[in-house]
């Protein structure tokens, strides 16, 4: 398959640009020098271009068309999956002019820091012309697209970033989780009545924090030998190479729990991409955000979370930070998982969590359909936050300017979410069939079935299955919401877990402290 191996010959040019630029941005959020920023994104903008160029080029085209026959004759299934890839691609990247990759990349690179600068500030009005030009450039890609893959403009933004997943999936989904989710956060609210929290009180020592997050990550099975950690101001998984992937958390001097939680979640979506196949083809890279944020959340949430490993936390943050009533194992569970409404997505409950993606979501398409301008988010979120989650922010750092998502036009991210949850449930069943004891494992820190099943159903695919090929292959079973109703009301209803039916110890107040 003579055309096939030039095509993916230039395929490998893409994947090392993508790496370059990976590490690149990597830099610029960990250690890069403020003055820096201009050339940074200089030095984007030109890995941007070159990839462009790849794409449009006339070779590419004519290696491309040639490679068809090929592949549909000779190649295996992973070969077909390769080249639906790079189709795929292709006319992403040549639906649009060279001058305007070039643009869209500088003006990414100087949104996201003017979005740091102004959430420190508390000043919308700082950020709104970068906001603007983030959702103006998204929504012009979005529409050429649009006529040329004859799908619409936000479902163009959706498949960026989960392929094949159309407004229509999601739509349907969300409207029942709005429907099933205000209802049963009652019936939780009711079930913990008397179940407290703590209020982190002392300064928990940064190094400590560093050294915690090191040995929890990577009992997880996070290999150090591909990668390492960061701290950075929104924690993130960075690598396009799985042979090097770098994860960043957030130091809270306040609550190591929160720190912790949020190196869990990073440590997930690591985990999962070190699973990938070491290739330079981008059949090797992830299936999808959808499927990259249940393995992140699988992590977090249906293990990182529970009262099992809230034992082993509970012993190896004692023996680091000495006895301390904050970190019993009843106290970390009540920490991690007594609900209640939030004003921050990456702090808020499990069961409230959804409502937050699903109100973003709406903005983000409302503005992409031209049914709301940006400089009507702070009042339409303010309006949303009441009307869903019973709360409003005093300010838009702590509203509208929370999240970094449309600072780099991550436009179509957050439904991924509330969808990698819902498989995450349906994953944790699967794990809990194949392996009955892995709830014991966990009292130890023993995520070992995790990262097999990880490396068995899911890593070893890459990109070559769709979402719902991606789902039934992990678990057997089509994608569903079943199996994450059941996940919450047997973690929040069930019976049998007495931890929620009484006061975990006299001594601790209810505060608003934890994720």
């Amino acid at each position: 398959m003579e055309n096939y191996e030039k095509l993916k010959e230039q395929l490998s040019q893409i994947t090392t640009i993508e790496r370059i630029a990976s590490v690149l941005y990597w830099d610029m959020d960990v250690s890069m020098p403020p003055k820096g920023l201009n050339n940074r994104a200089a030095q984007l903008s030109f890995l941007d271009v070159q990839k462009n160029r790849i794409y449009k080029s006339k070779e590419f085209a004519e290696n491309l068309a040639a490679a068809e026959k090929e592949v549909a004759a000779n190649g295996t299934d992973w070969d077909k999956a390769n080249f639906k890839i790079a189709q795929r691609r292709h006319a992403y990247e040549t639906a649009v002019p060279e001058e305007f990759v070039k643009e869209f990349a500088e003006a990414k690179a100087v949104s996201n820091n003017v979005w740091k600068e102004a959430r420190k500030k508390n000043d919308f009005q700082m950020f709104l012309p970068h906001l603007e030009k983030m959702f103006s450039l998204t929504k012009k890609k979005a529409d050429i697209l649009s006529v040329k893959l004859g799908i619409e403009p936000y479902d163009v933004l959706l498949g960026e970033f989960q392929p094949g997943l159309k407004d229509a999936d999601v739509a349907p989904v969300f409207a029942d989780l709005k429907e099933f989710l205000p209802k049963f956060y009652k019936e939780v609210e009711a079930k913990q009545a008397n179940m407290d929290k703590p209020v982190f009180e002392p300064i928990y020592d940064v190094e400590k924090q560093k050294r915690l997050s090191r040995l929890v990550s990577n009992k997880m099975g996070y290999d150090y030998n591909k990668g390492s950690l960061a701290e950075s101001e929104h924690p993130y998984t960075c690598g396009e190479d799985p042979t090097d992937v770098r994860i960043t958390t957030h130091y809270h001097l306040d609550n190591p729990l929160d720190t912790l939680g949020s190196t869990i979640h990073e440590a997930g979506h690591a985990i999962y991409q070190q699973a990938l196949p070491d290739s330079d083809q981008p059949v090797a890279t992830a299936a999808g955000m959808a499927i990259h944020e249940s393995q992140s959340l699988l992590a977090e949430n249906c293990f990182g979370k529970s009262k099992e490993y809230a034992e082993y936390l509970s012993a190896v943050m004692q023996k680091e930070f000495g006895e301390d009533k904050n970190l019993t194992p009843e106290a970390i569970y009540a920490t991690f998982n007594k609900q209640e409404k939030g004003l921050i997505r990456t702090q808020s409950s499990e069961v409230t969590y959804p409502l937050h993606v699903i109100m973003r979501y709406e903005i983000e398409k409302d503005i992409i359909e031209g049914k709301m301008e940006c400089k009507d988010m702070p009042k339409i979120w303010n309006e949303k936050m009441k009307e869903y989650l019973g709360v409003e922010p005093k300010n838009d750092a702590e509203g509208c300017m929370q999240d970094v998502h449309w600072s780099e036009a991550l436009i179509g991210y957050f439904p991924s979410y509330s969808l990698g949850a819902i498989v995450a449930a349906q994953k944790l069943e699967a794990i809990k069939e194949q392996c009955p004891d892995v709830m014991e494992k966990a009292k130890k820190g023993d995520l070992t079935p995790m990262c097999e099943f990880t490396k068995e159903k899911v890593g070893k695919y890459g990109a070559s299955l769709d979402f719902a090929d991606s789902v039934k292959a992990a678990t057997g079973k089509p994608f569903s919401a079943d199996a994450y109703k059941r996940y919450l009301k047997s973690k929040f209803l069930g019976e049998n877990d007495n931890v929620k039916e009484k006061t975990i110890n006299p001594a601790l107040i209810k505060g608003k402290n934890g994720r």
